[in-house]
């Protein structure tokens, strides 16, 4: 029951200013994202206490929560100010979206598949076995991607720039940084096992400096 609503309730919360405008109920998008969140936040492993304290993890996990909810906020509040209702419920922009969010949802759950217990909310030291199964076996942080990929799939159905804007200014950098300390810690307990890997994978993005 704590964790349903746990899961719950901050999806409620991100999505509730469009209860303000009562006719953008009519709108898949907010339900769409509403069902992502949830999905999302059920898949995910329960950090522990003091999770800003952790030394391995360094805030990482913290800062990308916030930045996700900041994100995601800012796009329900664009979809829900603007005069007009836009894109259109029935629109290609909105059908595009939703499969964005479909890919990344399916890509991340295909993550944890592969990785199984290993899956943890904190950055933590690999148990000696280096994973390289399922989409590890092209990307060496692939649910990291599905989250941004799923995220741009909801600021595209709710034609939000300013969520798009404030995903690239809060929530890249917040990965970035996560996908930092994860590959340090890899590398220190790996070594040249985890350096042939990083030669033929790519990283979070294969535009994003240093990560390819």
């Amino acid at each position: 029951m704590t964790r349903l609503l746990a899961t719950v309730v901050p999806a409620l919360v991100i999505v509730a200013p469009v209860a303000l405008r009562p006719e953008r109920l009519w709108h898949p998008a907010p339900w769409l994202l509403l069902a992502t969140l949830m999905a999302v936040a059920g898949s995910q492993p329960p950090p522990p206490r003091g999770l800003w304290r952790d030394a391995t993890d360094r805030r990482s996990a913290l800062w990308i929560l916030l930045a996700s909810a900041a994100t995601n906020l800012a796009a329900v509040i664009d979809f829900t100010a603007r005069a007009r209702l836009s894109p259109p419920p029935l629109s290609l922009q909105v059908a595009a979206g939703a499969a964005l969010v479909a890919a990344g949802l399916g890509l991340r759950l295909w993550a944890i598949r592969a990785l199984g217990r290993r899956f943890t909310a904190l950055v933590r030291p690999p148990d000696g076995e280096l994973v390289e199964r399922g989409p590890y076996a092209r990307l060496r942080h692939p649910s990291y991607t599905a989250v941004l990929l799923g995220q741009a799939g909801v600021c595209l159905m709710m034609g939000s720039a300013l969520g798009a804007a404030v995903g690239l200014l809060l929530l890249l950098p917040a990965y970035v940084y996560r996908v930092q300390l994860e590959e340090a810690v890899l590398l220190e307990a790996l070594g040249q096992r985890y350096r042939d890997y990083r030669h033929h994978t790519l990283g979070l993005l294969p535009f994003a400096g240093g990560l390819s």
